[in-house]
C-alpha cells in the first residue's frame, strides 16, 4: 500500500477493513480502531510507525483460540530480554529480539505496560522493567530463606556422591556454616552449623575472599599470605576452587560461588570429604555438578547469568 505523507501535527491512514489509526505527534499517542471498535490505545514514537503500519495493514486484530495460552509464554519472553546489560528496548528492538510479529508484540507490550510490568519512557519511547516487578521481587526475597532454597540442590549432591555438603556465609573477615547435610559414611567430614573459619584458607573461604572487595582482600592476604591475588583471580575465572588439607590435613573440599540477585557473592556452596577419596574422574563430575547446583541456586535467588 502506498502510504500518505506523515504530517508533523496530525495524519490519518485509511486501510481495508475500515481500520483507522490516528497519530498526534505532540504527545505521541496512537489509538487503533477495528470495525468501529477501539482495540487498544498506547503511546508511540515516530520510530515505531513502521510496526504500527504493519499492524494496521494486516487488517486482523482478532486473537486465535490458543492466543491466551501462548501470550503468557510470549509476555515472559519479553521480560526475559532484560538484564543488567540490556536495561531498555524500543518497540522495534523487542519485536526483533523475540522474533514475534508486530501485532503480537504491540498487544503484549501494551498489556504489560498497562499492568506496570513494563514502563515506557515518554521522551525516548524505550521500555524498561516496571515497578510491579520490583514489588514482586521484594515479596519474594523478603520471604526467601537461602537455607531452605538450597536444600534440594544439597540433597541431590549428597545423594549422588554421599559426601557432606554445606553452605558458608561470609561474615566480616570469617565464614560461618549456615546449613549442611552430612554424609552417612563411617569415614566422613562432619560439618557443624555455626562453625567459623578464616577466609584465607579452605575452598569455601577462598571463594568468598575472591569476591570480596579489594581492600578486604589486600588486608587479609597481608595478614595470612597463604593464597595470592592471582589465585583469587583464577577462582573468579574458573568458577570453583579446590582445597586439599589447607585447614585440616585430612579433608578435601570443592566450592563454588552462589550469586545474589545483584550479582554479589555472600555464600559458597561446597562438598567435602576425607582427603584422597575424590579420585580424578569423580572430582571432575563433582566440579561440574557443584557448579551447576550453585548456578541454579543463584538463579532462584534472583541472579541473571550473563548471556554468552
Amino acid at each position: 500500500m502506498k502510504l500518505p505523507i506523515l504530517s508533523f501535527y496530525f495524519c490519518q491512514f485509511s486501510t481495508k477493513g475500515d481500520n483507522l489509526a490516528f497519530f498526534k505527534n505532540s504527545c505521541y499517542t496512537c489509538t487503533i480502531f477495528a470495525a468501529g471498535q477501539r482495540a487498544f490505545c498506547f503511546n508511540i514514537t515516530l520510530y515505531d510507525v513502521p510496526l504500527i503500519l504493519h499492524l494496521i495493514t494486516k487488517g486482523d486484530l482478532s486473537m486465535p483460540p490458543e492466543y491466551n495460552v501462548r501470550s503468557v509464554e510470549r509476555a515472559l519472553a519479553i521480560l526475559d530480554c532484560f538484564d543488567y546489560d540490556h536495561a531498555s528496548f524500543s518497540l522495534v528492538e523487542l519485536a526483533k529480539e523475540i522474533d514475534l510479529s508486530a501485532s503480537t508484540t504491540l498487544r503484549l507490550v501494551s498489556t504489560l505496560e498497562k499492568k506496570n510490568y513494563l514502563y515506557r519512557n515518554p521522551e525516548s519511547g524505550r521500555y524498561y522493567l516496571g515497578a510491579r516487578l520490583a514489588q514482586l521481587g521484594n515479596v519474594i526475597f523478603a520471604n526467601l530463606d537461602i537455607c531452605q532454597a538450597a536444600q534440594p540442590f544439597m540433597q541431590a549432591l549428597c545423594k549422588t556422591y554421599n559426601e557432606s555438603v554445606g553452605i558458608y556465609q561470609r561474615h566480616g573477615d570469617t565464614r560461618v556454616c549456615i546449613t549442611r547435610i552430612n554424609s552417612n559414611q563411617t569415614l566422613r567430614s562432619v560439618l557443624t552449623i555455626g562453625s567459623t573459619y578464616p577466609l584465607t584458607r579452605g575452598a569455601a573461604g577462598r571463594i568468598l575472599l575472591a569476591y570480596a572487595d579489594i581492600a578486604q582482600q589486600e588486608r587479609l592476604l597481608a595478614e595470612d599470605p597463604f593464597t595470592t591475588k592471582e589465585a583469587l583471580e583464577a577462582v573468579r575465572k574458573e568458577g570453583f576452587t579446590i582445597s586439599k588439607g589447607e585447614r585440616d590435613a585430612a579433608v578435601e573440599s570443592i566450592a563454588a560461588p552462589v550469586f545474589s540477585g545483584s550479582g554479589q557473592v555472600e555464600y559458597s556452596l561446597f562438598i567435602t570429604g576425607p582427603a584422597g577419596r575424590f579420585e580424578n574422574h569423580l572430582r571432575d563430575n563433582m566440579i561440574s555438578d557443584l557448579k551447576e547446583a550453585a548456578l541454579q541456586l543463584s538463579i532462584q535467588l534472583g541472579y541473571r547469568p550473563p548471556k554468552n
